[in-house]
């Protein structure tokens, strides 16, 4: 009978060394069945010997023996082992440019009014305000000085004959991009399974951004190595970054470049010259030339990354899985952020040398244990996690020196049982955390975990619904590695924000509350071959929650209180493939709406500034959404109507007030993919409605008068305020707006200080925007190159919104977390690009 077997088996071995095409199966499912052992026992009734079927390989390689012994028949592949190479290369090179920005004037000079009316009052007298004569109406005298090679200007006929006419004082240009990748992947293969893997990564970037004299570069590496060693699953991997940037942002150093641009009288050009002899040259002793700023200034900021990783894994071995994964990280960063002397604001120049060392080691381990049960319609997994995290982090900048240390233990275990029959899975998962830390004094053992999930398939013919129920709990801390510096901000008014130089730190992490974290989700998806619906409902409770308070030179990190988000995510995805292997299309909407409360205060720090100045920020109030912005405001009636002052102009109040709320009222996404052959077009639009925000750029263009609206309304005359008088009479007291025989700190602009009243510059933040366009085509090839893909794309290519300012989704100096304020934020950046990917 055995040798009967064997016989049987020769003219298929036979048939697999013929040299003719043959469609291989293609199968997933008879693949699996044969790449394993079988048991192949003769059909006959009375048989009584049993082989063991034993293919080594995939079915798709030439065979090259047949072996016999024992009860088995072993098949062996020609090639058992092999090398397969693969990689990727991608190029990107991008054009971009400054969005949208505040509206200037350019009909008005430098100066002001005075008892002979509008003069021009020029560089030499410093004067800061643009509220001089009208630029049609002057010509240049025509001798050279150190402000500008035409002369002074003086009325019309009075000088030589040249007109005046504005200048364009912007500090943008047009950017350029380059980015490249480079991966390669090289696997030896024995028996069809990897036995070892090699991985390299390179990339590399150089970005002259749109400010000019401001230029970054990145590149980075990445190798791994992955063995398998007999049931042994081992993996090393490394990666190093490095990044270049000609200025660190730290401080606000780029927004301020940006606002001496914007505050620049039309009739002086930043670009004649940023130095008269050796001091700055620029249209004011308290204003800056942006380019003898951004000229020779020493500054830069090196950042480098280090990460080390070793992997233990076992896989599986009789249901049962673990783990052992350590980590070391090193991440350093060198700056220098300095103003040269004859700087506005320093006249002997700032010098700031900072330097960050952090390091942090992890270890975490991992046991999972599986059974199943019940004819396989039960399985259950009990699975047990533990990790230990030590970071370290140090900050030096020549005048304080700050160390810190936190060591934390974390596990997990949880329990996972699955049920399935026919067309119902149920899936249960209960768990428990723990977490401890030298950082604060609280032992956290109890931090329940669970989720319930349903699966009805076929609840209408075509249609699957899932529900699901999830509850979690987690303890965390700030990290010890992150900056909170620009707490330092909130002890500075609006009027000295260009002083900010943020130097004090934290001075300690320990001896806080552990903040915590309580959330519960709801789902629901209804799901058909086409069309598919999702919805959450979430709720998240956020207790002892931290933020840091600044205190004259003094930065500490303080539990503030509790606050909570409720909130809906709902998606409707469609998809048609009309003609699968032509044409076919996917839409998918994607709705969001939540609401905040801070539904605590801790003793002393109701009403404490989060981001911002001491006169205008957003604030931690209780009773209130979270973020809400606090400010000057206007003097109202019992009816909210306007105060009006004897002099016809409303009056603000002597307190401060919440002004505005930046929470949106809900969020919509689409995005669209049509594919038409080997065309894809992809496009992505969002509409964000409600929130406010705070143009504070606004205010202080306003005030020196070189912004559009101060340019277009300083000629109203005659204007009544609607308003009350304080006797509650109405208001019918005319004013001018800008009065040339008036001071000009009684205009309408100037006479509430360079910041105005908060609540007249909180405006809409409602948008609409094409996020992404982007149109690829691909090759294939049989040899060499198997995928070739091109595409152009455009980014923030319009926007739509009444905020009159730049894109109201920029934040405050970057800092994520301070949306709702704009004190000359940087401009969004429109990019128009082309990539290529290559694989092989």
């Amino acid at each position: 009978m055995k040798y009967l077997l064997a016989f049987l088996l020769l003219p298929f071995s036979v048939a697999g060394q013929e040299q003719k095409p043959v469609e291989p199966v293609k199968s997933a499912a008879y693949r699996r069945l044969i790449a394993g052992n079988t048991t192949v026992t003769p059909g006959l009734r009375t048989a009584v010997d049993t082989f063991r079927l034993r293919i080594f390989a995939g079915i798709d390689q030439p065979i090259r023996r047949i072996r016999y012994h024992g009860n088995s028949i072993d098949v062996d592949v020609k090639y058992p082992r092999q090398l397969r190479l693969s990689g990727s290369y991608n190029a990107s090179l991008s054009i971009r440019q400054a969005g949208r920005q505040p509206a200037l004037q350019k009909t008005y000079a430098q100066g002001r009014s005075s008892a002979d009316g509008l003069k021009w009052i020029g560089p030499a007298s410093n004067e800061v305000f643009s509220y001089g004569p009208a630029l049609s109406g002057l010509e240049y005298n025509g001798v050279p000085n150190a402000y500008d090679s035409k002369g002074d200007l003086v009325p019309a006929g009075q000088g030589n004959g040249v007109m005046a006419h504005p200048y364009t004082n912007s500090v943008f240009r047009t950017a350029v991009a380059f980015e490249q990748q480079f991966n390669l992947q090289a696997r030896i293969m024995n028996y069809n399974t990897m036995a070892h893997e090699l991985k390299l990564g390179f990339t590399n970037s150089t970005e002259k951004t749109y400010i000019r004299q401001n230029n970054n570069r990145n590149y980075g590496l990445t190798t791994s190595y992955a063995a398998r060693i007999k049931w042994l699953l081992l993996s090393l991997k490394y990666s190093h970054a490095a990044d270049r940037y000609d200025n660190s942002n730290r401080n606000g150093f780029l927004n301020k470049v940006y606002q001496q641009s914007l505050l620049t009288p039309p009739s002086f050009d930043n670009a004649a010259g940023y130095l008269a002899g050796s001091r700055q040259r620029s249209y004011s002793n308290q204003a800056d030339n942006p380019y003898f700023l951004l000229a020779d200034n020493g500054n830069y900021l090196n950042n480098t990354h280090h990460l080390a990783s070793f992997t233990l894994k076992r896989q599986e071995y009789r249901k049962t899985r673990y783990s052992l994964i350590q980590s070391f990280e090193v991440n350093n960063s060198r700056s220098r952020e300095a103003f040269k002397p004859y700087s506005a604001n320093w006249p002997d120049g700032k010098l700031l040398d900072r330097e960050t060392n952090d390091k942090s080691y992890e270890i975490n381990g991992e046991l999972e244990q599986t059974t199943n049960y019940g004819a396989s319609r039960f399985s259950s997994s009990l699975n047990a996690n533990m990790g230990l995290s030590t970071v370290w982090a140090g900050i030096h900048n020549g005048l304080l020196d700050y160390r810190y240390q936190r060591t934390a233990t974390e596990s997990r275990i949880a329990y996972n049982t699955k049920f399935n029959a026919n067309n119902l899975k149920l899936v249960l998962d209960v768990g428990n955390k723990t977490y401890l830390s030298n950082t604060t004094g609280q032992h956290f053992f109890f931090l329940p975990q669970g989720s319930l999930e349903a699966t009805l398939q076929q609840l209408a013919p075509g249609w699957d619904l899932e529900l699901g129920l999830s509850y979690s709990e987690a303890a965390v801390e700030r990290g010890i590695n992150q900056s909170y510096g620009y707490a330092n901000l909130t002890t500075l008014s609006v009027d000295r924000a260009t002083a900010y130089f943020p130097v004090t730190e934290v001075n300690s992490f320990d001896g806080l509350k552990a903040t915590r974290h309580r959330d519960s989700k709801i789902s629901l998806a209804l799901n058909s071959f086409k069309l598919g619906f999702t919805a959450y409902l979430y709720n998240k409770k956020v207790t002892d929650d931290v933020a840091p308070l600044a205190q004259g030179n003094q930065l500490s990190l303080v539990n503030i209180g509790d606050h909570r988000t409720r909130g809906i995510d709902l998606a409707v995805r469609y998809g048609n493939q009309m003609y699968p292997a032509v044409f076919s299309m996917t839409h998918e909407l994607m709705f969001s709406a939540y609401k905040t409360k801070v539904t605590r205060a801790e003793t002393g720090y109701n009403q404490l500034a989060l981001y911002g100045f001491s006169d205008l920020h957003t604030a931690w109030i209780e009773g209130m959404p979270m973020n809400v912005i606090v400010g000057s405001a206007w003097t109202r009636g019992a009816g909210g109507e306007l105060m009006i002052a004897e002099d016809g102009y409303p009056f603000p109040q002597k307190s401060l007030q919440v002004i505005g709320d930046p929470n949106p009222d809900f969020i919509v996404k689409y995005v669209n993919s049509l594919i038409y052959k080997r065309w894809t077009l992809n496009t992505s639009l969002e509409w964000k409605k409600g929130g406010e925000k705070w143009n504070g750029a606004q205010a202080i263009l306003d005030y020196y008068g070189v912004s559009a609206n101060s340019g277009d309304q300083r000629t109203v005359k005659g204007y009544v305020f609607d308003g009350v008088k304080t006797d509650n009479s109405k208001n019918t007291k005319p004013v001018d707006f800008y009065d040339p025989k008036q001071p000009v700190y009684e205009n309408r602009w100037t006479r509430y200080g360079p910041s105005g009243v908060g609540e007249a510059y909180i405006q809409k933040a409602d948008w609409l925007k094409i996020r992404d366009i982007k149109l690829s085509y691909y090759f294939t090839f049989r040899k060499g190159i198997s995928r070739l893909e091109t595409g152009v794309y455009l980014r923030n290519l319009l926007l739509w919104t009444p905020y009159k300012g730049v894109d109201p989704e920029q934040q405050l100096f970057d800092l994520p977390g301070s949306q709702g304020l704009d004190y000359f934020n940087l401009p969004a950046v429109k990019t128009i690009g082309c990539n290529v990917s290559i694989q092989f």
